[in-house]
C-alpha cells in the first residue's frame, strides 16, 4: 500500500516532558494509523500529523483516512488490553500506555472521527514559557 505523510506543524511553545515518551505516544498514534488504512484493504491512504499551540495547550494530532472506529469501540480506546486488530497483531497497550504518558505530565488525551471518516487521536500538554534547564533532574522541556 501508499500511504501519504503530510506534517502540517505551527509555532508551538515548549512543553515540559521526556522526549522519549513523546516519542513514544506520537509513534503509537501513528502506527495505528498506518495499520487502520492497510486492513481497509485500499492501496491508497493519508495521514496528518498537525502541531499547534492553543495558547494554554500545545495539541498534536493523528488524522488518517482508515474506517474510523466503532461507536460501541470508542469508549474503550484507551482501556489495557482492548485492541481491534486480530490475535497476534496487537496487545491493546499501546493507547492505554499513551494515555498514561500524557496524563502524568497533566494532560489529555483523546479521540474524534474526522472529517475523512476516519480517526483523530490527539494529546495536548501545557505550553511551558519557561526557558530550559541544565538540570538533569526532571524531563527536559520539548519543543
Amino acid at each position: 500500500s501508499s500511504i501519504r505523510l503530510d506534517v502540517e506543524a505551527a509555532p508551538a511553545r515548549k512543553v515540559y516532558a521526556n522526549f522519549t515518551e513523546i516519542e513514544q505516544v506520537a509513534l503509537n498514534f501513528v502506527i495505528n494509523a498506518q495499520q487502520s488504512i492497510e486492513s481497509s484493504g485500499r492501496s491508497m491512504g493519508r495521514i496528518l500529523i498537525r502541531l499547534s499551540d492553543s495558547g494554554k495547550k500545545v495539541r498534536l494530532e493523528v488524522h488518517d483516512d482508515g474506517p474510523g472506529v466503532s461507536g460501541e469501540d470508542e469508549p474503550k480506546l484507551f482501556q489495557p488490553f482492548f485492541t481491534t486488530k486480530p490475535v497476534g497483531k496487537g496487545t491493546g497497550l499501546g493507547l492505554s500506555v499513551s494515555y498514561g504518558i500524557i496524563e502524568s505530565y497533566g494532560g489529555a488525551t483523546g479521540y474524534r472521527r474526522n472529517d475523512w471518516g476516519g480517526a483523530t487521536f490527539f494529546f495536548e500538554l501545557p505550553g511551558c514559557d519557561l526557558p530550559a534547564t541544565t538540570n538533569n533532574d526532571g524531563p527536559p522541556l520539548l519543543h
